[in-house]
């Protein structure tokens, strides 16, 4: 699921979709093709009994149990709320004025050890592992992100989903 293999695969269906929307325009006037690009989701699982956390919202699991990411895993990211990212699949989908967009879904930078530090506030019973080594996120501005929150406010959200209640979220059930 994570890694350098999966990273590229993304990027190849993202070219793959582009270069098929190009070549068949002529052909297909109507086509509208949005790419929804989210960061690290996190946040409420569907079905807790039947699907868990799959993907990186269960990344959150091991750190819930005290243990600690594997290093390769706890780069600085950007996350994002699942529901966030469901409605700018819904915006990409529904707006008439979304056409040709690559849509970031990057809603909060953050580093593990801000995780742990959510983790320990809402959880202070619970025993966490120790910081991480306080890898910062870069300084580093995720310009297009300001479209993606626009049109989740044009679909009645207020903003995006904070990383705090993304974690609230991803551990209700844990």
């Amino acid at each position: 699921m994570c890694g350098p293999v999966y990273i590229a695969s993304k990027v190849e269906q993202e070219q793959a979709v582009w270069k098929y929307h190009k070549e068949n325009q002529a052909k297909r006037p109507d086509l509208v093709v949005n790419a929804i690009l989210p960061n690290l989701n996190l946040g409420k699982s569907l079905d807790p009994v039947n699907q868990g956390h799959p993907s990186t919202s269960g990344f959150i699991l091991p750190l819930f149990e005290g243990k600690r990411l594997p290093e390769n895993w706890s780069t600085p990211q950007y996350a994002i709320d699942v529901q966030d990212a469901g409605l700018l699949h819904v915006a990409a989908a529904i707006l008439p004025d979304v056409k040709s967009e690559r849509v970031f879904g990057f809603a909060e930078p953050f580093c593990w050890d801000d995780v742990l530090e959510i983790l320990r506030k809402q959880h202070p019973n619970k025993k966490f592992h120790e910081n991480f080594a306080g890898v910062p996120y870069p300084d580093i501005v995720i310009k297009p992100r300001d479209r993606a929150e626009e049109l989740l406010k044009r679909l009645g959200k207020p903003g995006w989903t904070s990383l705090a209640d993304s974690l609230r979220l991803n551990t209700e059930d844990l």
